[in-house]
């Protein structure tokens, strides 16, 4: 006898573009996208046939109003491919709510990674931990929207800086500086 599964992987919906709820959605998406994968290796049938676009995870009239508002285009235009590259522009776009300006301070990104700490654990395998500081620190530069300070040198600067200076212990912290001035260096070659 041969039965059937049938799996329900609700897809998460956009019900606002914001850009913190959009990052969140991102990562609820990315799970979505883990889960589809995950069914579609286990039982054989194509990921297009159970994975919904981008674009259907939003109501009509949202995405109209975005289109007229933000866009300037047609919704009859957009694309599923130019839906995920705005959507993605709307996720690293600066905050505009009348508190943030183009330009941080010092003082603006040690604000930002104040609670950036390592877990560091003797007992623990170090990359691990590591891994996981380093991706906190990703977080807190796609939650303040800081990707165009990383290509900047100045800000750049600062901000692995201050992300250096949460490393304890010391050797930690020493060793991440060196790394960090031979990688300037090869760049500059």
């Amino acid at each position: 006898m041969t039965g059937l599964i049938f799996v329900t992987i609700d897809f998460p919906p956009i019900e606002s573009v914001g850009r913190k709820y959009l990052l969140a959605w991102k990562k609820k998406r990315d799970k979505y996208d883990k889960a589809v994968l995950e069914h579609s290796k286990a039982t054989g049938v194509p990921v297009k046939v159970y994975n919904k676009k981008w674009i259907d995870s939003i109501e009509r009239d949202l995405l109209e109003t975005v289109c007229m508002l933000k866009w300037d285009i047609d919704i009859d235009d957009l694309t599923e491919k130019e839906f995920q590259r705005r959507l993605t522009e709307l996720m690293h776009e600066r905050a505009n709510d009348g508190t943030h300006t183009n330009t941080h301070t010092t003082d603006d990104y040690v604000a930002f990674f104040k609670g950036l700490k390592i877990k560091y654990d003797a007992d623990e395998d170090v990359f691990g931990q590591v891994a996981s500081f380093i991706t906190d620190a990703q977080t807190i530069i796609e939650t303040h929207a800081l990707q165009e300070d990383m290509k900047t040198s100045g800000p750049r600067r600062a901000i692995l800086k201050i992300i250096t200076d949460q490393l304890e212990p010391a050797q930690l912290r020493n060793a991440m500086r060196d790394v960090l001035r031979i990688h300037n260096r090869s760049r500059l070659k």
